[in-house]
């Protein structure tokens, strides 16, 4: 389930990962700058900025699927223990009909 969901989300944020995107070239050109003042070649340094990047997706992706399969488990948890409280809960009294309400 947790493999899906990251898939899922994946396949949703790379959507937004390509050439003309201008955030996505940006971070693109900031990482491989700062990868060729390290000492690195440009093609490499481009290639590296990339994968980075492919690296950070993959981590994000797996981070919102876990919060997600997180959320749904703990929600199915609570709708479970919720569903014997009609059960058990008292019937109002018979004897009275109706009690008048104030009402503003």
């Amino acid at each position: 389930m947790l493999t899906r969901a990251s898939q899922q989300n994946q396949n949703t944020l790379v959507r937004h990962t390509h050439a003309g995107n201008p955030s996505f070239d940006n971070l693109v050109s900031g990482i491989s700058q700062a990868l060729q003042n390290a000492g690195l070649e440009a093609t490499v340094a481009m290639q590296q900025a990339y994968g980075r990047i492919m690296a950070m997706l993959q981590l994000q992706a797996t981070t919102l699927a876990y919060v997600y399969v997180k959320v749904i488990t703990l929600m199915a948890i609570i709708v479970a223990c919720l569903i014997p409280l009609p059960m058990i809960m008292r019937r109002p009294p018979r004897g009275k009909q109706s009690v008048e309400v104030a009402m503003h």
